[in-house]
This record gives structure tokens, sequence and C-alpha cells, in this order.
């Protein structure tokens, strides 16, 4: 009887360090994953940071202006290549505004497509 009770308190204490070892076995790994994790997040981190720096040199006005007259071979408009539209308001304005341009078409010599409209009103 002494020896059965002294069996099961030794097969108890087995089984209870048995899982104690799982655990910390388990912690051990899941150390280890956390610390890959880590590393994969600060790579992923640094990419990020890359990303963001390379996006806003390649929307800085510099950068646009020498990929448009360098690579592309677009030159900067003049102030006389600009044409000024103008909004109307009413129907009246717009036929207004469409004779003058079309008198102002014929004067320079140039050929615009431009039509004014009246707005619409929300």
């Amino acid at each position: 009887m002494k020896s059965k009770k002294i069996f099961l308190v030794g097969i108890f204490l087995f089984i209870i360090g048995f899982m104690s070892l799982c655990q910390h076995m388990g912690v051990i790994r899941l150390g280890y994953l956390l610390g890959r994790e880590k590393i994969i997040y600060k790579e992923l981190s640094n990419l990020n940071r890359a990303l963001y720096f390379e996006k806003a040199s390649l929307k800085s006005p510099r950068y646009l202006n020498n990929l448009a007259c360098g690579n592309l071979g677009l030159n900067v408009v003049s102030g006389v290549q600009l044409r000024r539209i103008s909004v109307v308001s009413s129907a009246r304005d717009s036929k207004n505004e469409n004779r003058i341009s079309k008198k102002l078409a014929r004067l320079f010599g140039f050929n615009s497509k431009a039509v004014a409209k009246p707005m619409k009103k929300n």
C-alpha cells in the first residue's frame, strides 16, 4: 500500500516535470520565432522607409522637369503659348466670349477649338 502511494506520487511528479519541460521548450521555440519576426520587421521597415523616400524624390518638381525635358524631349511652355480660358456664368456671356475668341483667333492666326459654355449651377 505504501509502495503504491510512493509509485503514484512518483508518476505524478514525473508527469508534472514532463509538462513543465514541454512548456519550457515551447517558450524557447516561440522566442526563436519572435526573433525571426523581429528581423523581418526591421527589414520591411527599412524597405518601407526607402520606398517612401523614393516616392518623395519621384514626385519632386525638379525630378519631373529633368525627366520631361531630358528624357522625353518636352520643352518648357513660354507665356506666349498659354491661352486663358475664362469660365462664363450665363449664356449671353458665353456668346460674347465665343465671338471675342473667334476674332482673336483670326487676328493671331491660330485655330482654337475652345468654346466658352455657361457653368452648370449645382
